[in-house]
């Protein structure tokens, strides 16, 4: 524990418990082992164990009694929970998903003593799902960050008249132009044509028009032949 010297050259505690700030330290970097004691259909509630020994440090460690707070439950629950996600989603992702998760959030962990050598937690199995769904939503942002790098090149497509247009229906008057193009054509080549189409209405001449279909948008090119 960290100490200092007081005037009267007597030792005073100053950050008791500092061997728990060093296992938290260590739980960020490696997982710390835990068993899941119950995990209940009716409520929800999920419980789990923990020793001293895996967490580092000793009973008389908790004395201070900043331990004893829901603020401290929380952090070191949650740090066991995110550290242990995958035994936790192994027992509950496949096993249910009713109203309990539906309708309740977890809000608090709940910490008490079990035995001479183990800490046991408590929280609502809507955690996991909450804790999956985030490491699922990060996982995607990084696999897009790694496609941003690699769009899709523009495609055009040689046509030789009118028969290439498909099921692309136009309306026409002296003024006005209206098309429409159906879902189901391979919707990039379908703007290509379209656009085509209204350009020669235009007596607009001498131009290609590329479409590109990236990740999430299309980019339209139009330039001289």
């Amino acid at each position: 524990m960290a100490t200092a010297e007081t005037r009267d050259n007597k030792t005073e505690i100053v950050y008791p418990g500092e061997e728990l700030f060093l296992g938290l330290t260590r739980m960020l970097k490696e997982r710390t082992e835990i068993k899941i004691a119950m995990v209940s259909q009716q409520s929800g509630d999920i419980a789990f164990i923990s020793t001293y020994a895996d967490l580092g440090i000793v009973p008389q460690t908790l004395n201070h009694p900043f331990y004893h707070t829901s603020v401290f439950a929380d952090f070191l629950g949650s740090l066991l929970v995110r550290n242990n996600l995958d035994l936790f989603s192994a027992r509950i992702m496949d096993k249910f998903y009713d109203a309990n998760v539906r309708e309740y959030n977890h809000k608090h962990f709940g910490m008490r003593t079990t035995g001479t050598d183990a800490l046991m937690f408590q929280c609502h199995s809507s955690l996991i799902f909450q804790l999956v769904n985030e490491q699922l939503n990060r996982d995607i942002a990084q696999e897009v960050a790694k496609l941003t790098a690699t769009l899709a090149c523009a495609k055009k497509v040689k046509r030789g008249g009118d028969e290439d247009n498909g099921s692309i229906t136009s309306y026409c008057d002296n003024t006005s132009m209206r098309i429409i193009v159906p879902k189901k054509n391979e919707i990039f080549q379908g703007f290509e044509t379209a656009i085509e189409m209204i350009l020669r209405f235009y007596k607009i001449t001498g131009k290609d028009v590329f479409v590109a279909n990236h990740l999430f948008h299309f980019e339209i090119e139009i330039k001289d032949e």
